[in-house]
């Protein structure tokens, strides 16, 4: 609801597309039409945007941002079709938060030689999320070591 108050406190509109469902070219058509369209995705929701605009050469002009997150993005869909449209949450439903975020600032910076990396990560705790990785015995792990992650928010 935290994030709904945000964009209506900006004046923001709420749209169902039509379908109510999703449907990749009703959602561009609704791009085209309404404009600076904002909204979360789940990566195969993106998938299936990213290959409507491939298909079909539609304009993106109308998106600003499409929020994506529940599951890991498909590398390819980063690299071209949307441009600096998208921006990642990761979180999880027993602590309803947002842990760690991509931002469209880093996923632009393809020159980077671990852009990659980046782009296929779940990008950096927020401000007040202290994030970890550990073994199966609780023992922090280092930097691309396989294990557990550990999420506390800081007091």
């Amino acid at each position: 609801m935290r994030s709904l108050a945000a964009h209506v406190l900006r004046g923001a509109r709420h749209v169902v597309p039509n379908s109510g469902g999703f449907d990749a070219g009703e959602i561009m058509a609704l791009a085209k039409t309404i404009g600076r369209l904002s909204f979360f995705a789940a990566p195969t929701m993106v998938r299936r945007i990213v290959q409507h605009v491939r298909a079909s050469q539609v304009d993106v002009s109308g998106i600003k941002t499409i929020v994506y997150g529940g599951g890991p993005m498909y590398l390819e869909d980063l690299k071209d079709a949307l441009g600096p449209r998208l921006v990642q949450i990761y979180g999880q439903g027993e602590s309803p938060m947002t842990i760690t975020a991509l931002s469209r600032h880093v996923l632009e910076q393809r020159a980077d030689p671990r852009w990659a990396q980046r782009a296929a990560s779940v990008g950096v705790a927020q401000s007040l999320v202290e994030v970890a990785v550990a073994d199966a015995d609780g023992r922090p792990l280092g930097p691309f070591q396989l294990g557990e992650a550990w999420f506390a928010v800081r007091r």
